[in-house]
């Protein structure tokens, strides 16, 4: 999707990095409680909506919710 839409910014966090120790850090400092976790922001930065696993349709309406 972001590769499709200019106005999408894609960010990664890479829990596969380092130990597990490290990687359950870094969820729990991102607030990830599984994996796929996707967080959908707007321009100003306020978080539209999550989605946990593979609701790609919940992930495209918060996309369109963020950029209007």
């Amino acid at each position: 999707m972001a590769a499709a839409d200019a106005e999408i910014a894609l960010r990664k966090i890479d829990l596969t990095g380092g130990s597990r120790e490290e990687g359950e850090a870094e969820a729990v400092k991102y607030n990830i409680m599984a994996l796929l976790h996707v967080k959908v922001y707007n321009r100003s930065g306020s978080l539209v909506g999550t989605v946990t696993g593979t609701d790609v349709e919940k992930v495209k309406s918060y996309v369109a919710q963020a950029k209007s």
